[in-house]
């Protein structure tokens, strides 16, 4: 009898298991760091368009014109980016399934762009490059690193993102 009132309570609170969910747990780095690019991706842009950045550019024109397609992928670069995170704020707090593919893809195209920026500067400066020019690369590397399998794992993940 008393076997039979214990199962009926283990069951009972099987019910009522607790599902790890929502948008906190690591989920809220994840958010400062959409947040803060989508702070520091503009300012970057509107440095771009100081009087100092102008001359330089205008230098760079002049001097080097194989150089401006660098200049101009970065821009454009940037404002997708801007429109992408944007979208995967509003997929994030709409929960939608799509969210985590999103910032996976996200956090690849940034690593890549990373990645080949450096090799492309230094193939047309003709140097060897030091250590300052990898360190987007190493950061954007390190990020992507610890947060994609996150979000191939993370119960949190699975269970929040469903619509």
């Amino acid at each position: 009898m008393e076997t039979e009132t214990i199962e009926k309570k283990i069951e009972g609170l099987k019910k009522f298991e607790y599902k790890i969910q929502g948008l906190g747990g690591w989920l809220v780095v994840v958010q400062i760091m959409i947040y803060l690019n989508l702070v520091l991706i503009p300012i970057g842009l509107l440095a771009l368009m100081s009087d100092t950045m102008q001359e330089q550019m205008e230098y760079i024109k002049l001097a080097f014109p194989e150089y401006m397609w660098l200049i101009w992928f970065g821009t454009v670069f940037s404002i997708i980016m801007i429109v992408v995170l944007i979208w995967a704020l509003i997929c994030m707090y709409r929960k939608k399934k799509i969210f985590p593919k999103l910032m996976i893809a996200i956090n690849i195209a940034t690593f890549v762009v990373d990645f080949l920026e450096p090799i492309a500067i230094i193939s047309l400066m003709n140097t060897n490059g030091d250590f300052e020019i990898w360190k987007d690369t190493i950061r954007s590397g390190i990020y992507c690193a610890i947060i994609i399998p996150y979000f191939l794992k993370s119960t949190r993940v699975k269970n929040t993102f469903v619509n």
